[in-house]
C-alpha cells in the first residue's frame, strides 16, 4: 500500500510540474501581451485600438491571472500533501527499521535462551530414565 502510494504522490508530482512549467509559460505570454497592450495604449496607434477589445483582451488577462494563481495555489497545496506524506512514510520506514532491530534481539535472546536451557533439559531427562529405572 505505501508503494503503491508512494507511486501515486511521484505520478502526481510529475502532473503537477508540468502543470505549473505550462503555467509559467502562460504567465509569460501574458505578460507579454500586457506588454504590447501598454505599448500600443502609449502609443500614436492607441487612438485605432477598439476601446471594446482592449477591454476584453485585460478581462482576458485578468481572468487568466487568476486562474494561474488558482492552479498556483493548488500545485502549493499539493506540494505540501506530499511532503507530508513523504515525512510520513519516512517515519513508518524507521519505525518498520526499529522493529526489525527489535525483532533480530529477541530472536538472538531466545537462541541464547535456549542453548543454556539444553543441558538442564538433558539432565533432567536423565534424572527422570535413573529414577524410572530405580523404580
Amino acid at each position: 500500500e505505501v508503494e503503491s502510494r508512494w507511486a501515486e504522490l511521484e505520478n502526481y508530482t510529475i502532473t503537477v510540474t508540468a502543470e505549473r512549467d505550462e503555467l509559467k509559460a502562460e504567465v509569460q505570454q501574458l505578460r507579454k501581451s500586457a506588454q504590447i497592450l501598454a505599448a500600443e495604449s502609449s502609443s500614436a496607434k492607441a487612438a485605432v485600438v477598439d476601446h471594446e477589445e482592449l477591454k476584453k483582451l485585460r478581462a482576458g488577462l485578468s481572468a487568466s491571472q487568476k486562474d494561474g494563481e488558482l492552479r498556483l495555489r493548488e500545485l502549493l497545496e499539493a506540494r505540501e500533501e506530499i511532503a507530508q506524506v513523504t515525512t510520513e512514510l519516512q517515519s513508518k520506514v524507521s519505525e518498520a527499521a526499529q522493529l526489525t532491530g527489535d525483532l533480530q534481539e529477541l530472536h538472538s535472546r531466545a537462541t541464547t535462551a535456549e542453548l543454556r536451557l539444553a543441558p538442564v533439559q538433558a539432565e533432567l531427562e536423565t534424572c527422570k530414565q535413573e529414577r524410572a529405572a530405580a523404580e
